[in-house]
């Protein structure tokens, strides 16, 4: 593992004091967002909730507010199944965040309906 900057450390914990102020009050998905917010620069950010069973819980989190559209949000799910996060998480638990390039190429990605239906929008800057 690389040592991380002085920057990189400020930055973590910046994430964390999010993560743990007020746990008792608050959003904890909205705190999430935040602190991913921090550490990552994008144009869009989403928190999406699976049942360990292997559905998805048609809840999401996103930031800016409301930015994918209600068809966004059910092309989403229509094809939630496909992402490569999913299956990890329903085999694994998937215990941290991780990217879907861990998983997969974004080449082979870009092949999914997934991408095409829902995360092509978002192709410019995303870091799958």
């Amino acid at each position: 593992m690389k040592r991380l900057t002085n920057r990189e450390t400020q930055l973590l914990l910046s994430a964390v004091s999010i993560l743990h102020a007020h746990p008792g009050t608050g959003d904890v998905h909205e705190r999430i967002l935040q602190a991913t917010r921090e550490v990552l620069a994008a144009e869009w950010y989403a928190l999406d909730c699976f049942h360990p069973q292997g559905f998805w819980l048609n809840r999401n989190w996103q930031t800016p507010v409301n930015s994918a559209t209600p068809k966004d949000v059910e092309s989403f799910g229509r094809y939630a199944h496909e992402h490569p996060l999913f299956t990890a998480f329903i085999e694994t638990g998937l215990p941290e965040p991780r990217k879907t390039t861990d998983f997969i190429s974004t080449q082979r990605f870009q092949r999914l309906g997934i991408y095409n239906e829902f995360f092509r929008r978002w192709a410019r800057t995303a870091s799958y």
